[in-house]
């Protein structure tokens, strides 16, 4: 029996961000989950919104969904790193991943409080 030893990660995506403080990002992985990702940033202060897995087809939540807000002074070292943990989440297991409009994430977005 062989095992495998000396894991390698290797990056094989590059997103281009211009515009950290103010951009969205859509990514999905090889099981079609959407996740969303929206930065914006308004007199010194930023808000991150981030939501997934969304599955837009089926109209309905799946069986977990994570729904995150945090508002902070702007940091541009805080919003690197939450892009970099958001694009590299081990259980989302991004494989694509791009810049979009937040008015695609709005479409995207299932109106939460229907479920309630």
């Amino acid at each position: 029996m062989d095992f495998e030893y000396m894991r390698r990660v290797l990056m094989d995506g590059v997103l281009s961000v211009d515009d950290m403080g103010n951009c969205t990002i859509i990514a999905n992985n090889d099981v079609a989950d959407t996740f969303v990702l929206v930065i914006k940033t308004e007199l010194g202060w930023t808000e991150i919104f981030e939501a997934g897995p969304i599955v837009p087809d089926m109209n309905k939540l799946p069986k977990h969904t994570f729904i995150s807000y945090d508002k902070f002074e702007f940091s541009d070292s805080q919003i690197k790193k939450r892009i970099r943990t958001f694009l590299n989440d081990g259980l989302r297991k991004i494989t694509q991943a791009r810049v979009a409009e937040i008015e695609e994430a709005k479409k995207l977005l299932v109106d939460f409080r229907e479920y309630l």
